[in-house]
């Protein structure tokens, strides 16, 4: 065990105890390198080279505990521990000059005297500006995380989670339920469909120019085919005969001849003389 790993054991340990929480180093029968007494307990694993992740986070969840994996910031530039560190429930963990934010220390060696701060980043998540994201808080109190961790406030998520900006982190879940809550608001909102109101239905082209008056309907008069028209445009009036109209009493008139009646009376007095 190297000097940073011990002192990381130490500070960890001292805060759970400060938190009200027993915490025991090198447990035995789980082979954590701290086993909180919480509810449930939670191994704790200060890790900076690579292990096979999965193997030891499942063999502590079949003991019935959750797995926190604390990254130190030495460990940053290993391929497998990145990935380890949005794939398992992982943080980074920062040792910052307490003066000092941006000068990271190393309260480990044994030169050094100076105060520090204990710090949680890279997977602390918070509702971002927008409402329907979670984003990394940044440098994050070690001592608020670890309380809000062994309480059960705040939670992990992930690998791939839907709404978190990469996929996983540790969240408190009324935030991750509100920023779902804020998704399907935006989604439903987008998909209501517009219903017009009665004045858009109005063409502006039945406007003038200066939008005061309704413009005059155009109105086409055409005369009806069956009604021919003179040259000058006006209907052409049928004489009679053109009329063709039948007669008015349509039986046989030919009695009514003056000579077809001469000689057919002069048979009848004939006949009766």
């Amino acid at each position: 065990m190297t000097a940073e790993h011990l002192w990381f054991q130490n500070a960890i340990s001292g805060l759970c105890a400060e938190l009200g929480y027993e915490a025991i180093q090198e447990d035995y029968e789980s082979r954590a390198d701290i086993l909180v007494q919480s509810s449930p307990p939670v191994a704790v694993e200060i890790q900076r080279v690579s292990t096979d992740f999965n193997k030891r986070t499942l063999t502590r969840q079949n003991l019935g505990m959750n797995v926190l994996w604390l990254i130190p910031e030495t460990a940053k530039n290993s391929r497998s521990i990145n990935h380890a560190l949005f794939n398992q429930p992982a943080a980074r963990i920062r040792v910052f000059n307490k003066n000092d934010r941006t000068t990271e220390v190393k309260p480990w060696l044994p030169d050094y005297s100076g105060s520090y701060d204990l710090l949680i980043g890279a997977t602390v998540m918070k509702i971002g500006s927008d409402g329907q994201l979670l984003v990394s808080t940044g440098n994050y109190s070690a001592r608020q995380f670890l309380r809000e961790v062994l309480s059960g406030e705040r939670k992990w998520f992930g690998p791939n989670e839907k709404y978190f900006k990469f996929g996983s982190g540790w969240a408190r879940p009324e935030d991750v339920e509100q920023v779902r809550a804020n998704n399907r608001e935006s989604v439903s909102s987008h998909a209501q469909i517009r219903v017009p109101n009665d004045t858009e239905n109005v063409v502006s082209d039945s406007l003038d120019t200066d939008g005061s008056t309704l413009r005059s309907l155009e109105t086409e008069i055409s005369t009806p085919k069956s009604c021919p028209t003179t040259e000058s445009g006006s209907p052409e009036l049928l004489s009679t005969s053109q009329s063709q109209l039948p007669p008015n009493n349509p039986q046989d008139t030919s009695m009514d001849n003056p000579a077809k009646a001469g000689w057919f009376k002069r048979l009848i007095n004939w006949f009766t003389s």
